[in-house]
């Protein structure tokens, strides 16, 4: 039998467990466009003008992808820009061999970060009625371009859209906790998340009217910000603008972080600490209680063995089998991170508590993070 202690401990951590439901509760997703043409005005709108930006620093190993799959969009654009952030490879010569427009910009200038600059000056040469603004590691399935402008002439305002994980290498599968914190830190995708508003936009993807994006003061408005979408998303929601967030799966991916474990490291490392500080209390709350209850799902089942306590092993273990499918089933739905990734979650759950350690000693005491060789202040 169970002690009162024993099972007030164990009926909280299923609580905690319970409670990770809550992070991703429902991801939406851009539609398929059967039902465009019935939209009032859709076939006049898609003759509007829109401009796609690009901001690119030492992207040639990236840009030909997406430029590819830009080629082939169901619905045209006016102009592909590609912003050459200073680069010191072959991104501008890449660039202009696929026929789009290269701007090059030298150093930002103080008070800048080098992808808000480029934006910015990406959208002051754009001639489109509409921006639709994309990293340049970003790979888009062929009626992307449509679906995201079916999905702002049915919401509104700005939309934006956290690409697909794509992972090929066994390293980049330790950014799954990040990926589904990431997720669930923008508020949009909780059981409540149709009440509240969001906390921010996803900056790989965001496709802005050209006047919601004067009204915001554009990227000038977050021009130092490491984690420029979270600024401009709540931008957005201060002007009164509707911001809305989706899922990419199906629609938009990415391969984060493929030049080596060093470079996930120092892109998770820089602005977590300040992302975290983004999000609302009782997100915080429940991510923090989710994470630390996976823990005791590890080393649980071994002191109970080590005590003979079986009963306590097999509910332990099955509260570890529960956390495993949790996080495939999360896993699943932002990322091909696969089974196995979920089975031996600890692993990457440790990796993404020692990242946030880590992100608090840069943030707090160094306040200065290398990213794609420049020094970015925190």
């Amino acid at each position: 039998m169970l002690s009162t202690s024993e099972l007030v401990n164990l009926i909280i951590r299923f609580a905690c467990f319970l409670a990770g439901f809550w992070l991703l509760w429902k991801i939406t997703y851009c539609s398929k466009n059967k039902e465009s043409k019935s939209i009032p005005g859709f076939k006049k709108d898609k003759n509007a003008l829109i401009s796609i930006i690009i901001p690119a620093r030492n992207e040639e190993h990236n840009l030909p992808k997406l430029l590819d799959s830009l080629k082939v969009q169901t619905l045209k654009v006016c102009e592909i820009i590609v912003v050459d952030d200073n680069s010191e490879d072959n991104t501008a010569r890449i660039a202009s061999d696929y026929g789009v427009k290269v701007i090059k910009i030298d150093e930002p200038p103080d008070g800048w970060i080098g992808k808000t600059w480029a934006c910015h000056n990406g959208a002051n040469a754009a001639k489109g009625d509409y921006l639709l603004f994309l990293d340049a590691d970003t790979c888009l399935e062929e009626d992307a371009v449509e679906r995201i402008f079916y999905c702002r002439k049915i919401q509104g305002g700005v939309i934006s859209v956290q690409p697909y994980h794509k992972v090929k290498k066994f390293y980049e599968k330790f950014a799954i906790i990040f990926n589904i914190i990431a997720m669930a830190g923008i508020n949009s995708f909780s059981p409540v998340s149709s009440r509240s508003k969001p906390y921010g936009a996803f900056g790989p993807c965001i496709f802005f009217s050209k006047e919601d994006y004067k009204k915001i003061n554009g990227h000038e408005s977050s021009k130092g910000k490491v984690l420029e979408d979270l600024s401009i998303g709540k931008k957005i929601i201060d002007s009164g603008i509707k911001l809305k967030n989706y899922g990419g799966k199906g629609l938009i991916d990415f391969r984060m972080y493929p030049k080596g474990f060093k470079s996930l490291i120092e892109g998770y490392s820089k602005g977590f600490l300040l992302g975290a500080k983004s999000t609302s209390i009782l997100l915080l709350i429940i991510t923090i209680a989710w994470i630390s209850a996976t823990f005791s799902a590890v080393y649980m089942p071994v002191f109970s063995i080590i005590n003979r306590d079986y009963l306590i092993f097999f509910i332990y273990l099955f509260l570890y089998i529960c956390y495993a499918a949790q996080i495939y089933w999360m896993g699943y739905r932002i990322g091909n991170f696969g089974i196995i990734t979920a089975i031996f979650f600890p692993i990457y759950i440790v990796f993404f508590v020692l990242i946030f350690f880590y992100s608090i000693i840069i943030t707090l005491f160094v306040k200065k993070v290398t990213w794609k060789g420049r020094k970015i202040k925190c």
